[in-house]
């Protein structure tokens, strides 16, 4: 069983089964990173869960980060999908990676960067700031014009 040949899993569930040590510094370097959880972690038939979800061993992280990612979905997606059943730690982290580093997300992602909005000052009288912008509907050219003022 992978859980078995991992060091770390084969630590962590001795650890879980026979107790926690009451501070972090006595906790094995290997499973450090599991300290935060250690409460939400238990053993089923040899396998370890954290609540609902399988702690995946490091052997198959990386065939679960293609099975995560055979629909090419976005990093958000990818991640929603992967919390709802699967755990290991800095996973979110490995699937922000994955997706970024994707040949057909690179191909196909927007070019377009999301630019932050600029903050502009309060006008204080009408027309001291008028906004346009112009696009096509329903088989018509518009011209949008806004005026913004504030009433003091």
């Amino acid at each position: 069983m992978a859980t078995e040949e991992d060091g770390s899993l084969r630590q962590l569930k001795k650890t879980v089964l026979s107790g926690w040590p009451d501070t972090k510094r006595e906790t094995p370097v290997k499973i450090n990173e599991y300290w935060h959880c250690r409460e939400e972690i238990s053993e089923i038939d040899g396998i370890l869960l954290k609540n609902e979800k399988i702690i995946i061993p490091s052997s198959f992280r990386p065939e679960m980060l293609e099975k995560i990612h055979a629909g090419h979905m976005g990093t958000e997606k990818c991640k929603k999908r992967a919390q709802d059943v699967l755990y290991w730690p800095g996973m979110n982290s490995q699937i922000e990676e994955m997706v970024l580093k994707c040949p057909t997300g690179l191909e196909y992602r927007p070019s377009n960067q999301k630019e932050p909005m600029i903050v502009q000052p309060t006008p204080t009288i009408p027309w001291d700031t008028v906004a346009t912008d112009l696009f096509y509907w329903n088989n018509s050219n518009y011209l949008l014009v806004g005026l913004f003022f504030t009433l003091f």
